[in-house]
């Protein structure tokens, strides 16, 4: 999958953003 490429610290950073916008 396309996350797999991302590293640790990009991951949180998404999840953080999807949070917050939410």
């Amino acid at each position: 999958m396309l996350t797999d490429r991302l590293t640790f610290h990009e991951k949180a950073l998404w999840m953080l953003r999807a949070i917050i916008a939410d």
